[in-house]
């Protein structure tokens, strides 16, 4: 999301016309490592277990028609949330661990980051998330419990039902920086989406990095 992102102000300043943002996961290391050390639920590594191995690439370039286009990326990061997922080495066995306070990460105030920065993005330009008619919201894979509690921390801030969430958790797992673009294009892939459908992509990065990409797609070959 954070390629995109700067993709995103360079083709709008002029700089470049198009780009490619590429991304690859091998998570299942992190998992690995958990199943080797873990002793029970309340492991630190215990969301280790969700992740899943993925790659993406994103092309963008200069939208000559409102009916295929990004409206908006904005993104904020909390870095005093850092401290609740670190990857490392591991000091119990080698390779590579990942230790997560999946309660601190995922409470309640946490999870208002988003609608509340999303909320005031559009406040200061006289807009309502109601008002942004989306048809669909992509969050971050992190698990299917993460994902309902996600949406109705936002649907009673936002006061509004959200649009229809799209998920590949189920059958991928949480594949990190690819989650958003994976669940698309499975979406896309599998040929029920409406052309001229309008999207919301959530990120919640560790760190803590949220915000929203608006999109509009038309054009739904793949």
């Amino acid at each position: 999301m954070t390629g995109v992102w700067l993709l995103d102000r360079m083709i709008r300043s002029g700089a470049v016309r198009r780009g490619l943002v590429v991304s690859g996961e091998q998570a299942t290391r992190v998992a690995q490592t958990a199943a080797r050390e873990m002793t029970d639920s309340y492991d630190p590594q215990f969301a280790s277990l969700s992740v899943g191995d993925s790659a993406s690439a994103v092309v963008l370039d200069v939208s000559a028609d409102a009916a295929d286009r990004v409206h908006y990326i904005e993104l904020m990061t909390c870095a005093e949330y850092s401290h609740l997922c670190m990857g490392m080495p591991s000091d119990r066995t080698p390779g590579i661990a990942l230790y997560t306070d999946n309660k601190k990460m995922h409470n309640r105030d946490r999870l208002k980051l988003w609608p509340r920065f999303h909320g005031d993005f559009l406040a200061k330009q006289g807009r309502t998330f109601d008002g942004e008619e989306f048809d669909y919201v992509i969050q971050h894979q992190v698990g299917t419990r993460f994902i309902d509690y996600v949406n109705r921390t936002a649907e009673a801030e936002f006061d509004t039902p959200m649009p229809t969430s799209l998920s590949v958790v189920e059958r991928y797992g949480n594949t990190a920086t690819t989650s958003h673009f994976l669940t698309l294009c499975e979406h896309l892939r599998a040929g029920g989406a409406r052309p001229g459908a309008k999207y919301l992509l959530v990120p919640a990065a560790s760190g803590v990095v949220t915000g929203a990409l608006s999109a509009t797609i038309t054009n739904v070959g793949v």
